[in-house]
This record gives C-alpha cells, sequence and structure tokens, in this order.
C-alpha cells in the first residue's frame, strides 16, 4: 500500500511490545494528525487521525481491500492479536490527510500497468478525457521512489512524490516534473476509481451539455454578425472551421476530419469523451482565432467591441452560466 511517509512520529515499534489502546490514547494527548500504519506478513492496516481521532481506515490483505469502522475494528484487533506486526506513524497536514481518509472510497480500476507498455502521459490524458474522479500510484523501478496523483473530474488536486533517500515532489504544479521522473526511471502504476465516480462523470456530462448549449447560442448570434458585415453567408463559419484544423494538435475533439464535433445544419453535436474544461478552453480559443481569419477590413479589436453591443442581451441572460462554465476566463475579450 502506497502512501506518503510524511514527517516520522514513531518507526519500527514492534506489536509485541506496544499496548496499542495506550498507544491511541497518546496519539490523542498529541493531537496527533497524520496516520499509522500496522504491517505483518499477510495483512496491512491504516487508521487516519485528525487532531487525535481516528477518521477513518483502510486494511488489505491478499489484494482485496476494504474501509470503514469494519476496518478499524480488524486493525484494533489484529494489533493485539498478533505479536510480528510492525507499526509506523507519520504526520501529515489536515488537508492531506482529509484527502487520504477517502481511499477506503476507491476500487481498483487498473492494476500493475508498466510504463514499460503503458504511456504514462498518454494515460493521464486518457483520464483527463473520461472526466475521471480517483488515484493513481506509483512506484518507481528499483525502489527509488513512490507517489501519488488524486484526480477529480479529470483534473490534478494533488500530486506526491517521495525519492528514497529523502526529498520529492508535492503540489499539482510538480506534474510535469513527476511525469518526466517516471518516464526516465520507469515505473508500476495502479489506477483507483472513486466509488462516486459515476454520479461525478454524470455531473461533468451536464455540465458538457451546458456548455455546448451556451456554444451554440454564441456561435449562432456571432455568425449573423459576421456574414452580415462581410455580405456573404457562411464567412463566420468558414473561420471557424480553419481555426479548428489549426488548434487540433492541441484539442483533438476540435478536428473537423475526426468528427467528434459535428456542425450540420446550423447546430453542434458532440460524440466522445471530451473534458467540459478542455471543451470550453478548446472552442473559446477557436473563437477567438476565428475572427482574426474572418476576410474583414476590420481588426479583431473592433470586431468585439460590434459583437459586445450585438451581444449584450444574450451575456447578461446568461452571465451566471458563462461565469461557473470558465467562458468568462477564455473569452475575455466579451466583458464590458
Amino acid at each position: 500500500m502506497i502512501l506518503p511517509r510524511g514527517k516520522a512520529f514513531y518507526e519500527n515499534l514492534r506489536t509485541s511490545f506496544v499496548n496499542f489502546n495506550e498507544f491511541l490514547l497518546t496519539l490523542k494527548e498529541e493531537s496527533f494528525t497524520g496516520y499509522v500504519r500496522l504491517a505483518f506478513w499477510d495483512y496491512e492496516g491504516v487508521l487516519f487521525l485528525e487532531e487525535g481521532e481516528i477518521v477513518n481506515a483502510l486494511e488489505e490483505a491478499r489484494g482485496r481491500r476494504r474501509g470503514g469502522t469494519e476496518a478499524v475494528r480488524d486493525i484494533m484487533a489484529r494489533a493485539k492479536s498478533d505479536r510480528e506486526g510492525k507499526i509506523d506513524a507519520y504526520i501529515l497536514s489536515p488537508e492531506l490527510v482529509t484527502l487520504l481518509s477517502t481511499l477506503p472510497h476507491h476500487e481498483p480500476f487498473y492494476t500493475d500497468l508498466s510504463t514499460e507498455f503503458a504511456n504514462f502521459k498518454g494515460l493521464l490524458e486518457k483520464l483527463r478525457r473520461e472526466v475521471f474522479t480517483g488515484y493513481i500510484t506509483v512506484e518507481l523501478t528499483g525502489g527509488k521512489g513512490e507517489g501519488m496523483i488524486f484526480l477529480q473530474d479529470g483534473e490534478p488536486i494533488e500530486v506526491l512524490l517521495e525519492r528514497e533517500g529523502g526529498g520529492g515532489l508535492r503540489g499539482v504544479e510538480e506534474l510535469e516534473r513527476m511525469v518526466e521522473e517516471v518516464q526516465v526511471e520507469g515505473a508500476v502504476l495502479n489506477v483507483y476509481r472513486s466509488a462516486e465516480g459515476t454520479e461525478g462523470r454524470e455531473r461533468a456530462e451536464e455540465r458538457l451539455e451546458e456548455a455546448l448549449d451556451l456554444f451554440q447560442q454564441l456561435f449562432a448570434e456571432t455568425r449573423k454578425l459576421i456574414d452580415s458585415l462581410a455580405k456573404k453567408e457562411g464567412t463566420f463559419e468558414e473561420s471557424f472551421h480553419k481555426a479548428r484544423v489549426d488548434l487540433a494538435d492541441s484539442y483533438p475533439f476540435l478536428d473537423p476530419f475526426m468528427g467528434e464535433l459535428k456542425h450540420q445544419e446550423g447546430r453542434f453535436f458532440l460524440s466522445g469523451d471530451v473534458n467540459p474544461n478542455e471543451f470550453v478552453k478548446g472552442v473559446g480559443e477557436a473563437y477567438d482565432l476565428a475572427l482574426e481569419k474572418v476576410p474583414l477590413k476590420a481588426s479583431k479589436e473592433e470586431l468585439y467591441e460590434e459583437l459586445r453591443k450585438v451581444l449584450k442581451p444574450f451575456l447578461d441572460e446568461r452571465a451566471e452560466e458563462l461565469e461557473r462554465l470558465g467562458f468568462n476566463e477564455v473569452l475575455t475579450e466579451l466583458k464590458p
């Protein structure tokens, strides 16, 4: 079971010499925040604590996992009855303990993936497209280090890597460095899916549908104005098509030849797994680039000035959705 070490509070204590109830009482008096790991030859149990109180537990035996109150009970019983175990306690931040305490609510998704055969970067991209919620454990080849990546709706929310002998990486901004290190050193990866992942995916699909509808209206209103100024029907659609081609490498769903995003009879249709955040960013950048490409004497800034006037009713009516879905961060020029 891979977990971040944190700062050692106790290490290598033997269950044969420790009264476990008194040990937990000491942790409570110390307002200990972190986890206690009990390791036996055929069993491993972890108690997660905040301010000395047990908030969750996770046990693993012969490849099977269990969490919750039953795991707490089993771990306590094992600590008292089996004298051949080892006890470690590590201090962690409250935020990290909160994150780790969700581990019992995950199930194996992919196991024992070797980077010799699996592309780590490609795996992360796949999970992002699938709006995956869960975590990945990383075990560097030769015992050189261990790490974890937590994902929420496909996006990383925490990255941890601890190297053998000390040092490591912490924080989402370190993901690229971690990917590079894994590619150089090699690793074994295990992916665990949140039991709430299906519900999260449904929410993401609803957001994507809402974003598509919002962009559909924005595109239709913009097309009317641009085609009117150009005195030629289809002018903006042609420019948007060119922008999609230019951005296809960055946003594969935009590639008009792949067919994920289709425009037929004045409406957009989307198929395949597309992260809602990626969709908003992709169509937003394509929209902006399309305005640069329209064959008009007016500059893009002048077009945006005209668009702000024409689109004001739409921008006012759907202001909350534009903000919530992230369109305002991409289409900054449309803001008054």
